[in-house]
């Protein structure tokens, strides 16, 4: 530049000319511009960094908008697991539910079917000792008609024992009433009579709390009770005697077993204050009058 000034006219001579108006030399505007320069390239250089802060500013904020993005969805993710575990545990219980209570259905039922086929085959047994019982027994009603003679005997006892007058000690008189006596004792008639049903009994002697049961001792008078034969019926006093065999309701529990009777406990009685018994039938109706009640201790 300096060299350029040189040769100029009145410029060689080492001084810097004066501008026309003699207000700032060639030189000095040179300097100034070049400052000018110098600030336009420092004043872009601060452009360009303030555009570099803000492009890294915005990508800071795009990759913090796009981890709060996926920090959402994650949430969303973990909320939507939950719920389908939730719904899972929810199916499972509920079909674990209904599992139980087909399981209960299919429990009552079968209990109810095992109940019907008890009570069916304690109605078969019943009319199989009612059979056994009347083909056994069919023998008995023929010791009734041996019992028809003893009425024609009694009479002859009252003539007898009225026909004793000692005043009259005719001696003729006494061998009538001598033969007459022999006749009467057939006393054996009323043996055989009390071998027929009607004179069947049962008697209660005693009864004692043996741990959980009633010991009721009993005695027989004229049979032996016996399965499909003549037997007892035990009940307590809540049930009346007409009810205690067919076709009375009961309850009462048939016993041919051998004394004492211990199917009965002070858990049972209710409201009874005594236990009873009676004769019974091969077909589990009841001889009245047959048997006896006791006190309960």
């Amino acid at each position: 530049m300096y060299g350029l000034l040189s040769f100029i006219p009145g410029l060689s001579g080492g001084t810097d000319p004066v501008t026309a108006d003699g207000s700032e030399t060639l030189t000095e505007q040179v300097a100034a511009a070049d400052d000018d320069t110098q600030s336009q390239a420092e004043a872009d250089a601060a452009i360009a960094a303030a555009a570099e802060e803000t492009i890294q500013a915005d990508d800071a904020n795009k990759a913090a908008e796009a981890e709060e993005a996926a920090a959402v969805e994650q949430t969303q993710t973990a909320e939507a697991l939950a719920a389908e575990q939730e719904q899972a545990d929810n199916d499972a219980k509920a079909a674990e539910a209904e599992a139980d209570a087909n399981n209960a259905t299919a429990t009552a039922e079968k209990a109810a079917d095992n109940n019907a086929t008890a009570t069916e085959t304690a109605k078969q047994a019943e009319a199989d000792d009612a059979k056994a019982g009347a083909a056994t027994n069919t023998p008995a009603p023929t010791s009734a008609p041996t019992n028809t003679p003893a009425p024609t005997a009694v009479p002859p006892t009252a003539a007898p024992t009225a026909v004793p007058p000692t005043n009259t000690p005719a001696p003729t008189a006494v061998p009538p009433t001598a033969t007459a006596a022999p006749t009467n004792t057939p006393a054996p008639t009323a043996t055989t009579a009390a071998t027929g049903p009607e004179t069947y009994r049962v008697f209660i002697n005693g009864i004692s709390v043996s741990g959980s049961a009633y010991a009721v001792s009993y005695t027989t008078s004229n049979y032996t009770p016996a399965g499909g034969s003549y037997h007892i019926h035990f009940f307590f006093n809540t049930v009346s005697p007409s009810q205690a065999g067919v076709p009375g309701g009961g309850p009462w529990i048939l016993y041919s077993g051998g004394s004492p009777f211990t199917q009965y406990g002070p858990g049972d009685k209710g409201s009874a204050t005594q236990m009873c018994a009676l004769v019974a039938n091969p077909d589990h109706s009841v001889i009245q009058g047959s048997g006896n009640c006791w006190d309960l201790p």
